[in-house]
């Protein structure tokens, strides 16, 4: 049986077209694709597996192409306006900066509706990541966010290391400061009231909540979903994991680094640290 491979432009995905049907999905994991076919036996979806995978290093340019079409323009918008920012920031990149704008940094975030505080710092770029990174091929040493990974879909951050591994020079730097979710899942396991406090009067994570709702679950619910804008959680397994299947080395949870993680307190306790480097070779 033939299929052919199609682009969606809505989900950014590759599907497996069988006629005028859609019956499946292709997902980038590394050097290969997962094929997602609910429609398809499951000996069918080895075979049909197998077969896709041996035009892999094809189907990566066309997987590039199906997150690049949609915002093309914008990035090429981008891109000039990155040119127009004094060279020297853009040896350090900071993704998801929010209010954390940082001098002789390069800080990304996208903001519609961007205050004042971004209009006037030459260093800041407003710019939709979903849609990858519109800089130069090894144009940067460093490469650092601060809870930001938990905020895209998998799929999204897949993409977006690999972009981070494009742009970075050759044994450049990446760094991740992420909410670590194990004191928090421990805290309900055990009853530990003083975490509890700590949410409750010290961080305000419930207010606002009704009386009704104040309880250990809602706290964790406000934990994990952050307002609903939470899409992914990792430790430094599964992270380490993203890191290395998009193209990363050495990809190692490391200690608190107060010269370039966040340092609000809250934070500075909440969360775990990576380090990787893109190879040399």
């Amino acid at each position: 049986m033939k299929y052919r491979i199609a682009i969606d432009l809505d989900s950014c995905f590759l599907q497996l077209i069988d006629g005028a049907r859609v019956v499946g999905t292709l997902r980038k994991k590394g050097e290969s694709f997962d094929l997602h076919a609910e429609q398809l036996h499951e000996d069918e979806v080895a075979d049909v597996a197998a077969a896709i995978n041996a035009y892999a290093d094809r189907l990566a340019s066309l997987d590039a192409l199906a997150y690049d079409l949609p915002g093309q323009a914008k990035r090429h918008e981008a891109l000039a306006a990155f040119k127009q920012i004094p060279g020297a920031v853009g040896t350090r990149v900071h993704l998801g900066c929010g209010l954390d704008v940082r001098p002789d940094w390069l800080n990304i975030d996208y903001l519609p509706e961007a205050s004042e505080i971004y209009r006037e710092a030459d260093t800041f770029l407003n710019w939709d990541l979903r849609a990858g990174l519109p800089l130069p091929d090894a144009s940067v040493n460093v490469i650092y966010s601060s809870h930001f990974f938990e905020h895209l879909t998998f799929r999204e951050a897949q993409h977006l290391v690999g972009e981070c591994r494009r742009v970075l020079q050759p044994g450049g730097r990446f760094r991740a400061m992420l909410p670590s979710f194990a004191r928090a899942f421990a805290a309900y396991c055990n009853g530990d009231a003083e975490i509890f406090r700590e949410a409750i009067e010290d961080w305000h994570l419930l207010d606002g909540m009704p009386v009704n709702q104040r309880g250990w679950m809602d706290v964790m619910s406000r934990t994990v979903f952050e307002g609903y804008t939470h899409k992914y959680l990792y430790d430094a397994k599964n992270f380490a994991a993203l890191l290395c299947d998009g193209g990363f080395v050495n990809a190692l949870e490391t200690p608190y680094e107060p010269e370039i993680d966040n340092q609000d307190p809250v934070r500075v306790r909440y969360s775990f640290y990576m380090d990787a480097q893109r190879p040399v070779g």
